[in-house]
């Protein structure tokens, strides 16, 4: 007996993962996706591209969600970059908002885990 929890939890991520994969190609999709403030985590990044590649999915591509991904990486490896050199003693510029919370979101993105 497995919990109720866990497998409500298993099978909506395999929806979502579905619902990913399925809606890879649709332009509106991936500029919501892009447009957003969150990154899909390390964990299900795999999991995108290893659906994505399974028969049944013919025709769609896991490679655009990936481009979106790899550029809010980006973006999150410039907040950090510029972060941890605001922290020099003599850099008198003040944080952004993005760079103050750049080492959250590696955290995040690495453990796929989502801060309230």
């Amino acid at each position: 007996n497995e919990c109720f929890v866990c497998n409500s939890l298993k099978e909506s991520e395999n929806i979502a993962l579905h619902g990913m994969v399925y809606f890879s190609s649709d332009d509106e999709f991936v500029d919501a996706y892009k447009s957003s403030n969150t990154v899909i985590c390390f964990r299900h990044i795999q999991m995108v591209v290893k659906e994505a590649a399974d028969p049944l999915w013919a025709g769609k591509t896991s490679a655009r969600i990936l481009e979106v991904t790899q550029s809010k990486l980006k973006k999150i490896k410039l907040d950090l970059s510029n972060f941890i050199k605001k922290h020099d003693y003599q850099s008198a510029h003040d944080y952004t908002r993005d760079e103050l919370e750049s080492y959250h979101d590696v955290v995040d993105f690495f453990s796929g885990q989502m801060r309230l």
